[in-house]
């Protein structure tokens, strides 16, 4: 569990030794990750289900930010895992 600053947390745990690190939470911490430009990768997973509304991942970008497709695959589904990383 972290606390304080989150750009100078990520920074500290980046900095280590270790596994990638992964992180869950709400769009409000996701936001902020983004934001900040503390995201190396994103693993979206799109769902073919249509719910006519939902909270933006990406609204607290100042401009646009450029993504480079990684991988891509498709389910029996129809749901389809993407990895994007900053261009």
């Amino acid at each position: 569990m972290a606390s304080g600053d989150l750009a100078e947390e990520i920074a500290r745990l980046k900095a280590q030794e270790g596994k990638p690190i992964v992180a869950h939470g709400g769009v409000s911490f996701a936001r902020s990750l983004v934001a900040g430009g503390l995201v190396d990768r994103f693993a979206l997973l799109v769902v073919p289900v249509a719910l006519g509304q939902g909270l933006p991942l990406f609204s607290e970008l100042a401009a646009p930010a450029r993504l480079e497709l990684v991988s891509s695959r498709a389910f029996p589904g129809g749901a389809v895992a993407q990895t994007y990383r900053a261009a």
